[in-house]
């Protein structure tokens, strides 16, 4: 069972949990998971092409997202579509046990190798469809996914939450005769007397992401 509300405030993610994953990512060069001719920008606040028709979010979306599934130490994280690798080293930062997955073969290599390299071995990272997301590992305390679903969250992913566990995703939905919006949508598992599982979604103001493939 799901359902979804309209969340009425995301700025009331802002928190000291917040200021922690300020300081986390301060500690990730973002300059080191962009293609060279773009490190000038990496401080920027803006998403940056990685190739292949992907890009590394916005500073301030990365934060938003992982404040809003309110990650701890220890916490087993799932990302989809990891791209590069940079919310994975951020993660690991956090003292997360950090999952990602990307479809895409050539980013995967490569940002599998970039998180060695920078000291990121125990980020665990597989080539294939995160939509499924990593039966292997779950369940997983949260799962963020870096790119825009159509329609809405796949079950496969929720059912891939642990009891009380969160999930950011965005979300892309027609908007008018044509157009096609992209939402938040926050999505947590509940476990009820019965044992029955449901989620309860909510919306969190709109963002603007590369559609999942």
């Amino acid at each position: 069972m799901t359902s979804l509300r309209r969340r009425s405030d995301s700025t009331e993610l802002v928190s000291d949990p917040f200021e922690r994953i300020c300081n986390a990512m301060k500690r990730v060069d973002r300059a080191a998971f962009v293609p060279a001719n773009l490190t000038p920008y990496a401080r920027s606040e803006a998403a940056l092409p990685i190739g292949y028709g992907k890009t590394l979010s916005k500073p301030s979306t990365v934060a938003f997202m992982l404040s809003a599934v309110e990650i701890s130490p220890g916490f087993q994280v799932l990302e989809v579509g990891s791209g590069s690798g940079y919310v994975l080293a951020v993660l690991a930062e956090l003292g997360a046990r950090a999952h990602g997955m990307e479809n895409i073969p050539s980013l995967a290599q490569s940002a599998r190798k970039r998180l060695d390299r920078l000291g990121y071995p125990g980020v665990l990272l597989k080539c294939g469809d995160g939509k499924s997301g990593w039966p292997d590992y779950a369940p997983f305390d949260a799962i963020l996914v870096s790119a825009a679903m159509l329609g809405e969250v796949p079950r496969a992913l929720l059912d891939q939450l642990k009891s009380g566990g969160t999930l950011i995703a965005p979300v892309a939905v027609k908007a008018g005769a044509d157009g096609i919006m992209q939402r938040f949508e926050i999505w947590t598992a509940l476990q009820e007397a019965d044992g029955t599982r449901r989620y309860l979604g909510e919306s969190a103001g709109e963002c603007e992401f590369v559609l999942a493939d």
